[in-house]
């Protein structure tokens, strides 16, 4: 999906969210199947020059709490 997001025309944006924050969500690690080997999506990623965003380090708020009388505005 991210190959076919990074081929298009013009401007595009091929973003990879790294799950790899096993204390704040389900920790997996995710595999390139269609390289001829399989490898970590984050290797693929770098190589294809994706943007890459780990959970880990680059997320302060993973699963934030709920607030009563929240809106739409996504600074509070």
């Amino acid at each position: 999906m991210l190959e076919w997001a990074a081929a298009g025309d013009g401007p595009t944006l091929a973003l990879l969210v790294d799950h790899d924050d096993k204390d704040r969500e389900f920790d997996y690690v995710s595999t390139g199947e269609t390289v001829a080997d399989s490898e970590p999506i984050t290797h693929v990623g770098a190589r294809q020059g994706w943007t890459i965003v780990s959970i880990a380090h680059d997320w302060r708020t993973v699963f934030g709490s709920s607030t009563s009388g929240s809106s739409s505005d996504p600074t509070g």
